[in-house]
């Protein structure tokens, strides 16, 4: 599996809610249905631009849709929050957030009109979400005249505590995400995949089914204290019972052990050659070494035998 990273959420979600297959069979399902009814998917394209500010992105990722809705574009903003428990002020970070990308397009196509954006929350804390969905709530009590000088806008909300999980709606793929988000914080981990992964083998397409397996249980390893790449092994092998996919699976993650395994080999010998030649490698030399890949270690272990600097042999 992939090297470790530094927010597994915020990753989890990139990497699933940027399919545009995953996308589409959330929002058709979590979007007001007449708004879902109008827009084009065919048109469903994924921005790259995120506009979360830096001291919050470990608490909040965003994703940004641009699609057709009727005659016009139309943006949906989906904001992953992965506190444990709800935010009173998202609403004021929403407001925030609309107003960079308007920016964004205004600077973009200057002669345009400004895109509708439709915001939506993903909220997989442990607490329930009580918090009102309107700006407005965040000003408490106001005069009727003071209202009008308020911004008027409201969020959708997808809060995955509230649901029971065969009430989780969309299609296999998008259900398969969000069962995995709203359980991931389960204190029995091991358990919660066991049964996930039966959604795993209804994935038509085997080649999505291999990457969001193996997606899911980076997930898990990384966000879980009790559960270490042997737990998954095996549960991947008792879960197999000859099915294509998992068998698949198994064997492609025996043949990237024994690749690993080979690279790790090359890479202690040629710091044992550089080592007898030179003398201990530099922390950044042994660094550059380690995520070599074989044609590079291949290549510098022949340099090895005529350089006569340790940055020779690494060139």
């Amino acid at each position: 599996m992939a090297a470790s990273i530094t927010d597994p959420h915020d990753s989890f979600f990139r990497e699933t809610f940027s399919r545009r297959e995953v996308a589409e069979g959330f929002l058709q399902s979590y979007l007001p249905p007449a708004v879902a009814a109008r827009i084009d998917w065919s048109s469903l394209e994924v921005a790259k631009d995120s506009f979360i500010e830096k001291a919050l992105r470990k608490h909040f990722s965003d994703l940004i849709y641009n699609a057709r809705y009727g005659e016009h574009d139309i943006k949906v903003c989906l904001l992953l929050e992965h506190k444990s428990h709800p935010d009173i002020w998202v609403s004021l970070q929403l407001l925030r957030y609309l107003v960079r990308i308007w920016e964004l397009h205004h600077k973009q196509r200057p002669g345009q009109k400004l895109p509708p954006i439709v915001p939506l929350v993903l909220y997989h804390g442990t607490e329930r979400w009580r918090i009102p969905d309107v700006f407005l709530a965040l000003f408490g009590e106001l005069d009727e005249p003071l209202v009008s000088y308020i911004p008027a806008f409201r969020y959708e909300l997808c809060d995955l505590n509230l649901p029971k999980p065969e009430e989780i709606r969309g299609t296999v793929l998008s259900r398969l995400i969000l069962l995995a988000l709203k359980r991931v914080f389960d204190p029995d981990p091991k358990r919660v995949l066991a049964e996930l992964l039966p959604l795993v083998q209804k994935i038509l397409s085997r080649e999505t089914a291999l990457e969001m397996l193996e997606v899911l249980l980076r997930y898990y390893v990384q966000t879980s204290e009790t559960l270490d790449e042997k737990a998954i092994c095996e549960l991947i092998d008792a879960t197999a019972n000859g099915e294509n996919t998992m068998q698949t699976f198994i064997d492609r993650y025996i043949e990237q052990g024994r690749q690993q395994e080979r690279l790790n080999a090359r890479a202690e010998l040629l710091l044992h050659l550089m080592t007898r030649k030179f003398g201990m490698p530099s922390a950044e030399h042994q660094r550059r070494i380690k995520q070599a890949d074989e044609a590079c270690l291949l290549r510098w272990a022949e340099q090895v035998l005529f350089a006569e600097t340790p940055d020779e042999t690494l060139r």
